[in-house]
């Protein structure tokens, strides 16, 4: 227990301090994100039932101005949480796929190789009572069993809460994930979404689906 407690400390502190370093021979003040956890989401059950598990850990150092609101490439304040890189960002997500829908995937492994666009806002849901939580759009590229060419859009939604909690917290108001698949050595690179017609998962919260299981953290 005093382990993790350290550990999220540290991450809360490193995710908070402003560091000046040197971009392009000029001098940029910077902040660090990460997003750290993992999950699974289920439907069905027993042997054949759909799952998904996931674990990432990454670490973004992102370009801010004095106030450390984080900037876009003309030096004003991003309106829409996209981070400017300061470095390439440092980790890892992995997926995965067990008893989905989509054969080529089914049983497979995706494992990102570069982080190309992080995305991270303070969102809230009016429709039940405007409750906070911090929303996450990645985009990387990676392999999938060992193959390059293949690339994730992943959105995830942080409500603090894990995804074991789901059915003792009303309105849907915990950690919450959407998986986009894309293979780009093929002529059509849209391979799978975990919200295209609810084939596998449901749409629970907006088009992501609860964590069955599992927890993501956004420090930020």
């Amino acid at each position: 227990m005093k382990k993790l407690i350290l550990g999220t400390l540290l991450a809360v502190v490193v995710a908070v301090i402003t560091f000046p370093i040197v971009v392009n021979s000029e001098t940029v003040l910077t902040r660090n994100a990460i997003i750290t956890g993992g999950g699974i989401i289920t439907e069905g059950h027993g042997k054949d039932a759909s799952k998904i598990t996931f674990g990432v850990h990454v670490l973004i150092k992102y370009i801010v101005n004095e106030n450390g609101d984080p900037i876009d490439e003309t030096g004003e304040v991003s309106d829409d949480g996209q981070l400017l890189f300061a470095e390439p960002p440092i980790g890892n997500f992995h997926i995965n796929f067990h008893n989905i829908d989509n054969d080529d995937l089914d049983k497979g492994k995706f494992t990102t190789t570069d982080i190309t666009a992080v995305r991270i806002a303070p969102a809230s849901r009016p429709e039940i009572g405007d409750i906070p939580y911090i929303f996450v759009n990645m985009e990387a590229n990676g392999k999938f069993n060992g193959e390059n060419g293949w690339a994730i859009v992943v959105r995830i939604s942080d409500f603090g809460a894990p995804g074991k909690a789901k059915k003792a917290i009303p309105d849907n108001a915990v950690d919450a994930i959407r998986i986009s698949v894309f293979n780009y050595n093929e002529i059509d690179p849209a391979v799978y979404d975990t919200a295209t017609g609810q084939v596998d998962f449901p749409w629970e919260q907006a088009h992501r689906t609860l964590l069955d299981g599992g927890n993501v953290t956004v420090y930020y």
